[in-house]
């Protein structure tokens, strides 16, 4: 398999996961495209082999204040892929600036929250915490301006969440 396959592997989940949030899983490609080609051509050699267990677009929040809502006062992309026992977070940090960062999934704990970005409905998210304490990052399922899609919204939030603690539970 070559670096293409790992993007390609990539973009099906993020199809997948775009028609589930909010129908329209060819625009969460065309949105992430930069970011899975991002990652191919950083990430793509030492995951030419690795199977995606899912990839899906997100508003990252690094500056998690806790509790169970939080509410991102400035709308921030990202890329959230798990790739075997690898979680590989993509995120904006300024205009045209993007941190891409892999972390080992028994590294990390993930719990259920609600997420707002400022002036936009809220919905379904997820917080990641390392286990150190050093890092917690709060996560919104991006979704194309107009519909979005509770219910499938929440299934990705719970396997997003359920990938991240089985590697813990070990």
């Amino acid at each position: 398999m070559s670096k293409s396959d790992f993007e390609d592997r990539i973009n099906a989940w993020l199809s997948e996961t775009g028609d589930r949030a909010c129908g329209s899983g060819r625009s969460a490609i065309r949105t992430h495209s930069l970011y899975v080609e991002d990652i191919g051509q950083r990430l793509g050699k030492q995951h030419q082999n690795s199977k995606v267990e899912l990839a899906v677009g997100v508003y990252v929040e690094d500056q998690d204040p806790g509790g169970d809502k939080v509410v991102q006062p400035k709308k921030r992309g990202g890329l959230f892929v798990v790739a075997d026992s690898d979680l590989i977070l993509a995120r904006d940090l300024s205009w045209g600036r993007t941190k891409y960062a892999g972390f080992d999934l028994s590294d990390l704990t993930a719990e259920l929250i609600t997420f707002q970005t400022k002036g936009q409905s809220e919905t379904p998210g997820v917080r990641l915490r390392s286990l150190d304490g050093g890092l917690s990052f709060a996560l919104g399922l991006w979704y194309t301006g107009g519909e979005t899609r509770p219910k499938g919204m929440k299934v990705i939030c719970d396997r997003m969440v359920e990938l991240v603690n089985e590697s813990v539970a070990v």
